[in-house]
């Protein structure tokens, strides 16, 4: 596994017979998330449901997450949430709500994203990232205005990152270049006869 060789990972997953009984593979769970990429990694992730979840039962809370930011880092984002969503809320914290967040956000699914956002911040309020995500999906909503306070959350907590630093600079940046804009509309103006544009009155 370390060598990453997937093909050879999966023969000797066929000679154990993990496809035929994946069940026995949960006296082990780390070879459930070996199996799980292994698939993946030889193109066969469409068989995952198939030889998984039917046959393995129920799954610890520990093995349904590494399955899902398992899934969540192949892109799979659907897999991801489903995978996730089974862990019981008991066993549920910041770092469960934050990935199922960014799942749903890869989705575009923008009000569940952000309530799983919400989640996260209320089991560990000091993760710079749920805000720089909360902030984000504002921004992708087209709500620059509600982007800006939960980037200065997430600049607040980790001021010497780029990318929060960046996001942050980038909206107020955008915000200004709007209210400038809108300044400059509001004003009255007279018409330019020499090129027939009309300039913004000012005081003399």
């Amino acid at each position: 596994m370390q060598s990453q060789n997937w093909q050879r990972a999966a023969g000797l997953f066929q000679q154990i017979g993990a496809e035929k009984d994946p069940a026995f593979l949960q006296q082990e769970p780390t070879l459930v998330l070996w199996f799980a990429q292994t698939l993946i990694e030889t193109h066969r992730s469409d068989q995952i449901d198939r030889l998984l979840s039917p046959k393995l039962g129920p799954m610890s809370s520990r093995l349904l997450f590494a399955l899902g930011t398992l899934f969540a880092q192949h892109r799979m984002f659907e897999r991801a949430v489903g995978y996730l969503q089974r862990v019981p809320r008991e066993s549920a914290d910041d770092a469960l709500y934050f990935n199922l967040g960014l799942s749903y956000s890869h989705l575009h699914k923008v009000d569940e994203a952000r309530k799983c956002y919400f989640q996260a911040a209320d089991k560990n309020p000091r993760l710079p990232d749920v805000y720089l995500h909360i902030g984000l999906d504002y921004t992708a909503s087209g709500e620059p205005r509600m982007a800006i306070p939960w980037l200065f959350r997430a600049y607040a907590q980790a001021s010497s990152r780029t990318d929060i630093s960046y996001a942050l600079a980038e909206q107020l940046l955008r915000l200004e270049y709007s209210i400038q804009r809108r300044k400059f509309s509001d004003r009255p103006s007279r018409l330019d006869r020499t090129t027939g544009c009309c300039l913004p009155l000012t005081a003399t």
